[in-house]
């Protein structure tokens, strides 16, 4: 658990190059590649690696990962909590702010919707996209303008994050050839 702590949110535990979770190889029973079924129920399991020393772990996965959430993965999870952090310190402060309506509808006018987007795709791109490491491929917000917000007094807003892939498996076709 502590290596998660430490990691950016993008980045998974799981990642070989990062080294074994423990630096001395010691002896374990399970082998989530042959036999599943704890990864199946969405648990973090300890695995070794063929040709690498220490003791990995074999995703880390959240209890969500056996109903096939998008937030079964642990990165994924955290990049998603990163965005609503974000999106939360950013919204806030437009709590109770005048919004400035069009008169024969009740939606807010063009002008401040995209006002109020720029502040907050500029935020997710700070946090999101320009982060050392990048914490997903795309990340954008935008104000709900059909919402009538002289009737109801409430500002929509829909994020969409893309989170970036990462190679949970490798498939190699190696053999010999002739060069041409």
């Amino acid at each position: 658990m502590e290596r998660l702590c430490l990691l950016e949110p993008v980045l998974a535990a799981s990642w070989v190059r990062l080294g074994g979770v423990t630096p001395s190889p010691i002896a374990i029973s399970n082998n989530e590649f042959l036999d599943e079924g704890l990864s199946d129920a969405g648990f973090t399991v300890p695995t070794t690696i063929q040709g690498r020393s220490g003791v990995y772990v074999n995703q880390a996965l959240t209890f969500s990962f056996k109903n096939n959430s998008v937030y079964g993965f642990f990165e994924d999870a955290r990049v998603m909590d990163l965005a609503c952090t974000v999106m939360y310190d950013e919204l806030v402060d437009f709590l109770n702010q005048v919004i400035l309506v069009n008169p024969k509808t009740g939606t807010i006018q063009e002008q401040q919707a995209k006002t109020i987007e720029t502040v907050l795709n500029n935020a997710l791109k700070t946090a999101l996209i320009n982060a050392i490491p990048q914490e997903a491929s795309a990340a954008s917000a935008q104000i709900n303008r059909a919402n009538n917000i002289l009737a109801d007094n409430t500002l929509f807003v829909e994020v969409d994050v893309t989170p970036a892939a990462h190679a949970r498996q490798i498939k190699l076709t190696i053999g010999f050839g002739l060069q041409s």
